[in-house]
């Protein structure tokens, strides 16, 4: 607990959010709750940069704890410099773009192919944030974790939520979003 002494941990407190806030993304992406559209997940390209940025400042912030920190790290942080750079180009970036958004679950794509790649690596980067988390939970006031858990829902409620922006379940997709879906390019090769 925070003495009155203790100053509070803005720094360690807003990684601890923002590690919630992407754990709790990619596991929506990963067990298809929640996606986007391609043509509008094309369009948020910058979010692989903030993503990555967010692991390597929780590894600065954190200090090396453990040896395969600095392994995860560089991993995680080669994985979405390449799908940056190779946005909409690369072959694999291509492919994670399709099976992230909602025309891959609707294109019947999901019975078709069982994407492995995607799975495997989405699942990466989740491990991840969800070890960042666990570290910066170490740092912080269990009054912190409460205001960061309970900043983390009213982000995920603005944007995964938001009824003004794409992000639609597969099962229930309103009109507007469902006229955005396109049939998954060729150009995004199967497994």
């Amino acid at each position: 607990a925070m003495g009155l002494d203790q100053r509070p941990n803005f720094a360690g407190s807003l990684l601890l959010t923002v590690e919630f806030y992407h754990t709790i993304s990619h596991l929506f992406i990963l067990f298809r709750f929640r996606l986007l559209p391609r043509r509008d997940l094309v369009r948020v390209r910058a979010y692989f940069l903030a993503d990555t940025l967010t692991v390597f400042l929780a590894w600065l912030y954190i200090g090396r704890v453990y040896w395969w920190q600095d392994l995860y790290t560089a991993a995680q942080v080669a994985q979405h410099l390449y799908y940056f750079t190779t946005w909409e180009s690369g072959f694999f970036a291509r492919r994670v773009v399709s099976w992230s958004s909602l025309d891959w679950q609707k294109s019947g794509e999901q019975r078709r192919k069982f994407a492995w790649f995607e799975i495997l690596g989405t699942s990466f980067d989740i491990a991840v944030h969800l070890t960042n988390a666990f570290l910066l939970v170490q740092l912080v006031t269990s009054v912190e974790v409460i205001l960061c858990l309970a900043l983390t829902q009213c982000m995920v409620l603005l944007v995964l939520f938001n009824p003004m922006l794409a992000w639609a379940s597969p099962a229930c997709i309103p009109d507007w979003v469902r006229r955005r879906l396109a049939p998954i390019p060729n150009s995004a090769p199967a497994n």
